[in-house]
């Protein structure tokens, strides 16, 4: 997207340069970066696909494969003595490729929301300098709804990473979860010295992230998808704005707008963003919960 913004910046410099009008000039550096926003993102998919299928699977999930493992297994495994010192190797060696895994989610997380604040920062500045230029004129106006919706965009994909990385690091935490059951099998008078979760239902993952970290108001808040979602709706209220004062209406009408606008979207991207994390939580389907384990030691 950045990309494409600063080719669309280029073009319609060059054909201000060239002769065109501001307005011509205007509309092809919008054109140039529709058209390579569709090209880029086009090309990303083809690239990532063609990538994946050169991936040659050897040990894909089908029924063919299934059924030869079968016939080729010997009637007796020794997978069934396999020693404990073993068992705990390999869970902790998952357990520490899971936490790498996570690791890596929180970088992520970390990194696209540091550009999105970095990249507001740079609007607001630009903006400020602008403001100055053209003492809030119709060029101030133009600018504005050139570099906001670039803004916008950025922060709309930030806030969707920040969702999938919350329900991701879910995923993780119930692994390790599982892992740390795992443990407790092997070595099950340890479970005194555990002040996380061993159990991968819902009460169980809010063990591990420790204690007063359930579902509630304020950690909700506390989120930063909250806090990139509040930023989006107060960029959205302000182009909203704006293009209400272009078309016409008066600075008290366009104001309203887009507080109302702003107010509306941080309502509605917060419960969006509630929703989706608790829909990913509930989408993982606990195999060591506290009432199977419980109904399993009283049968």
């Amino acid at each position: 997207m950045i990309d494409a913004v600063l080719a669309g910046v280029v073009g319609g410099l060059v054909a201000k340069v060239v002769g065109a009008g501001s307005e011509l000039s205007l509309l092809i550096g919008a054109v140039v970066t529709s058209v390579v926003v569709a090209l880029l993102v086009h090309a990303d998919r083809r690239i990532i696909a063609r990538g994946r299928r050169r991936l040659e699977p050897r040990f894909a999930r089908s029924a063919e494969a299934g059924r030869m493992h079968e016939q080729q297994e010997p009637p007796y495994s020794p997978r069934a003595d396999v020693p404990q010192s073993v068992r705990a190797q390999i869970l902790a060696t998952e357990h520490w490729s899971l936490l790498a895994a996570r690791d890596v989610t929180y970088r992520a997380v970390f990194s696209r929301a540091a550009i999105f604040l970095t990249v507001v920062s740079a609007t607001v500045v630009a903006l400020a300098l602008v403001a100055r230029a053209t003492e809030f004129g119709d060029g101030f106006t133009a600018f504005a709804l050139l570099v906001l919706p670039v803004a916008l965009f950025v922060g709309v994909a930030t806030y969707i990473r920040l969702i999938e990385a919350r329900i991701d690091d879910f995923w993780l935490l119930s692994g390790m979860n599982r892992l740390r059951h795992a443990y407790l099998e092997i070595a099950p008078g340890l479970e005194p010295y555990f002040v996380t979760g061993h159990h991968d239902d819902e009460q169980g993952l809010y063990e591990t992230y420790g204690p007063g970290t359930g579902s509630r108001f304020y950690r909700l808040i506390g989120e930063t998808s909250t806090l990139v979602a509040v930023i989006n709706a107060a960029l959205a209220g302000v182009v909203v704005g704006l293009v209400a004062n272009a078309a016409g209406t008066g600075s008290e009408l366009s104001l309203f707008i887009g507080a109302v606008v702003t107010t509306v979207l941080v309502v509605s991207l917060v419960n969006t963003s509630r929703r989706l994390i608790e829909r990913g939580r509930r989408s993982l389907e606990p195999s060591f919960a506290r009432q199977v384990e419980t109904a399993r030691r009283q049968g």
